[in-house]
């Protein structure tokens, strides 16, 4: 049986004045979760209007499993107990949301356990998850243009059934290894996550260099090995 995408959200009352030490608390904590097996992504965003000192930290994992085990781990239960005791906070909400996935990178709530009628999610901007996409496409093609698909055109059938079965072989190989690959290196990144605007273009360029180094390193194996 399939595992089922798990949101995490949790909602925190701070204190004007304790802003800047919630926020490295923060950092802390979400960078202790990014290492935990099973993470997928974060964002961290402000809750509802009219609560001007509310933040809300939605985190997605792979399975209601992996959730529990990190709501288990010693790091996550030492930083909240810090927190808890330098009194950053002054009161917070949390719930986790079982999710559908419907697209690569984009969820729908199915079933919420939470004590907060705070929205459960807030996904990804597009755009990021058009460029984690692309860097899933683009060695996903190199790879089928060159390994797969000269062996489907020998099949003896209609041009249109041949790139139907090179389509499927690109499916599944995007939707089982390269997608769930280019999520977990966008996880690590951070890229899904709010940064500056900086730290964005660089994370955009670093994707491009990439796959303008993958695209120069097959064409010199196809040189290389190309017959004389």
């Amino acid at each position: 049986m399939a595992r089922k995408p798990e949101l995490y959200l949790v909602t925190y009352h701070v204190d004007d004045d304790r802003w800047t030490e919630f926020q490295e608390w923060s950092k802390r904590i979400q960078a202790a979760c990014s290492q935990h097996p099973g993470f997928l992504t974060s964002t961290e965003h402000g809750a509802d209007e009219g609560d001007d000192n509310a933040v809300s930290i939605v985190i997605l994992f792979d399975s209601a499993s992996s959730l529990e085990a990190w709501k288990m781990d010693p790091r996550r239960q030492a930083l909240c107990a810090e927190a808890q005791d330098a009194g950053l906070f002054s009161f917070h909400t949390r719930g986790s949301v079982r999710t559908n996935t419907l697209f690569w990178g984009l969820w729908a709530p199915v079933s919420s356990d939470s004590d907060s009628d705070s929205p459960p999610s807030k996904q990804p901007p597009k755009w990021k998850v058009y460029f984690v996409l692309l860097f899933a496409l683009y060695p996903t093609l190199l790879f089928v243009t060159r390994i797969p698909a000269p062996f489907i055109k020998m099949v003896p059938i209609y041009p249109n059934m041949q790139l139907l079965i090179q389509a499927s072989v690109t499916m599944f190989i995007m939707n089982f290894i390269a997608v769930p690959l280019s999520f977990k290196l966008a996880a690590k990144l951070k890229f899904l996550s709010p940064r500056t605007s900086f730290q964005v273009l660089g994370t955009i360029a670093a994707y491009l260099l990439l796959m303008v180094a993958a695209g120069f390193f097959v064409q010199a194996l196809d040189a290389a090995f190309a017959r004389p």
